[in-house]
C-alpha cells in the first residue's frame, strides 16, 4: 500500500505546528491544521491538511515531494488556497 493511501485523519490530528519540507522548492511548509470531514471514498475517511508556507516560493497547485521526520518522504497534491501577511495557505484534500 502506498504510503500516502495509509493516512488518515489521525495520523496528522495531533501534528499541528509540525514541519513538513519541501526539498525541490527549498521551503518549510508548517501544518497549521488537520481538519476532520468524516466518511470519504477512501478508507482513511475524508479529511483536509492545511500548511502556512513563506511568501516566496508560491507552490503551484501540483504533487509535491513532502518529507517530514516521522512519516517519511511523500508527494501530496497541494493547493494555494489563500495569501497572507506572513504567507501562502495551502490545502491537501483527502476524500
Amino acid at each position: 500500500m502506498d504510503l500516502v493511501e495509509s493516512f488518515s485523519y489521525e495520523t496528522f490530528r495531533d501534528r499541528a505546528g509540525e514541519t513538513f519540507a519541501v526539498p525541490a522548492a527549498g521551503i518549510d511548509l508548517v501544518l497549521a491544521s488537520a481538519v476532520d470531514k468524516g466518511e470519504g471514498v477512501r478508507g482513511g475517511g475524508a479529511f483536509s491538511l492545511y500548511f502556512r508556507g513563506p511568501q516566496d516560493p508560491m507552490l503551484l497547485q501540483a504533487i509535491h515531494e513532502l518529507k517530514h521526520d516521522e512519516l517519511g518522504e511523500f508527494g501530496l497534491f497541494l493547493v494555494p488556497v489563500e495569501r497572507t501577511a506572513d504567507g501562502f495557505e495551502y490545502e491537501a484534500a483527502f476524500s
